[in-house]
């Protein structure tokens, strides 16, 4: 699997500008950038930021000593680390907009923001369309689409987050390169199934498991988290850190 490849989802767009300057990061040096893991729940409402090699060889001290990095952990079959940073306190209004899909109502300095760190000058430009609810894509959206769209509703959908949380199927399946405005329709999280084996490890040793068909993170998994499956009384076994 080509390891370098760059996913173009809607947390790449509208989210990773918000590190920008704290981070002293391009989009060019980043793989992806996502709003959660869908292994756990440890880093929701985080922004986690997988690095370009070449960036991450020059550049991890800085990165690992910046006050917003929280913590950084490897998932095994990706074999690339992945970095947990706060949301900066002045982007945090941003980023529960963001959450809701409410793209038009980032502060203004922030579209300018999200316009420059993508180099985004052209007004026809969806990402710049979506930001100000431009009527030409309004009127194409409604052409295509058939509907009426109300002056208070967005022009791009909320974030799907089978996109938007790290998982190794993004980079295990071959796929298109995404528009960097935006990713849209489902998303298959699902490996092959009867499938048992460790996917992943937590940067504690704790080990994540593939269990039918189930992402589970072991240690920190509970019955009540867990939807739609019966584990019929199962205790999930206890694994032990990993030596480092």
């Amino acid at each position: 699997m080509n390891k370098e490849n760059t996913i173009y989802n809607k947390t790449f767009t509208y989210v990773l500008p918000m590190l920008g300057d704290c981070l002293g990061i391009k989009p060019q040096d980043v793989c992806a950038c996502y709003i959660g893991d869908s292994y756990t729940s440890d880093f929701n409402g985080h922004i986690l930021l997988i690095f370009h090699d070449g960036f991450l060889n020059q550049n991890k001290d800085s990165i690992i000593n910046n006050e917003l990095f929280i913590d950084s952990y490897i998932h095994i079959e990706y074999e690339k680390q992945i970095f947990v940073f706060d949301v900066p306190i002045n982007h945090k209004y941003g980023f529960k907009k963001y959450l809701d899909g409410k793209y038009s109502t980032f502060p203004e300095d922030y579209k300018l923001e999200i316009l420059a760190f993508h180099n985004i000058i052209d007004r026809t430009c969806k990402v710049f369309q979506v930001l100000y609810k431009d009527n030409e894509l309004r009127s194409k959206l409604q052409k295509q689409l058939i509907v009426c769209l109300q002056d208070d509703q967005e022009l791009s959908s909320k974030p799907d987050l089978n996109f938007e949380y790290f998982s190794i199927t993004h980079f295990i399946e071959t796929s298109k390169k995404l528009s960097l405005n935006s990713v849209e329709g489902g998303s298959n999280n699902h490996l092959d199934q009867g499938l048992s084996k460790v996917i992943g490890v937590n940067s504690d040793g704790t080990l994540i498991h593939l269990i039918n068909n189930r992402e589970i993170v072991g240690l920190r998994a509970k019955h009540n988290n867990l939807k739609s499956y019966d584990f019929n009384k199962i205790i999930l076994f206890k694994t032990k850190p990993l030596k480092k």
